[in-house]
């Protein structure tokens, strides 16, 4: 679920359909619904993943995306009911999509995989890229990185920090600079990290382990990864040790 400005809200279903809910009208008939036993309609209804959503994205005022565990991350307009105007597909991978999001200005999106990877897209190619159909492909694809060992369950991208944050299964968090990619940290010490949010100067994880951590942001500019060489270095560890929270 995520926020489409203040009043409406994205849901993704298990079933691959995609909900636009005004949060505004739906408060009001809630109780209405109630008394009846009929729970309020969502305000648009999109449909033409093939498996479960996974992750669901507000790109702009009448753009929404969504990604799917059937491997596609599809780009929908508000504007016309169940419009998918772009499709989203590796085709030299098989992959599930698990969370989306993107840069300032709607010029690059990124998305992670189940395998571990983050791919990134050309937003600028993608109508090129959907070729009139749906069929999808993988014309606009950038690059995919090969990020974690086991699923990517969140990225967040801070450009004002020129920082990727990156969650996953593989009990780690990593902050990479951005647009470069090169590795600037890997927060570890939590099991199954699930979530992962920028805060300031912090970075705050939320793990299957039931832990909550938050970690002081490197004392050095992430920038400063480019200069030391090959992507996916570590330059340091998190410092200090974060602050760990249990949720028991």
């Amino acid at each position: 679920v995520r926020w489409h400005g203040e009043e409406y809200l994205i849901t993704g279903s298990f079933d691959g359909t995609i909900a636009l809910h005004d949060i505004v009208a739906t408060g009001s008939r809630c109780s209405e619904a109630a008394e009846g036993g009929v729970q309020p309609a969502p305000l648009l209804t999109m449909s033409g993943h093939g498996d479960r959503v996974m992750g669901v994205l507000s790109c702009s005022p009448a753009m929404i995306a969504s990604a799917g565990r059937d491997g596609t991350v599809r780009r929908w307009d508000l504007r016309a009911p169940n419009r998918c105007v772009s499709v989203l597909r590796d085709a030299e991978a098989q992959r599930s999509a698990y969370c989306v999001t993107q840069s300032r200005m709607d010029e690059h999106m990124l998305i992670s995989g189940h395998d571990g990877t983050v791919a990134i897209w050309d937003c600028r190619q993608l109508s090129s890229a959907l070729g009139g159909s749906n069929g999808g492909g993988s014309t606009g694809l950038v690059v995919a990185v090969a990020a974690h060992t086991r699923m990517v369950m969140d990225l967040q991208l801070d450009e004002s920090l020129e920082c990727l944050a990156t969650a996953s299964r593989d009990d780690t968090t990593k902050l990479w600079h951005w647009p470069s990619l090169s590795c600037a940290a890997v927060l570890t010490g939590q099991v199954g990290v699930r979530s992962v949010q920028f805060d300031s100067e912090k970075v705050v994880t939320a793990a299957n382990d039931r832990s909550v951590a938050v970690w002081k942001y490197p004392a050095r500019s992430v920038a400063d990864a480019e200069e030391a060489g090959a992507s996916g270095q570590v330059l340091r560890q998190s410092e200090p040790e974060p602050e760990i929270v249990n949720m028991a």
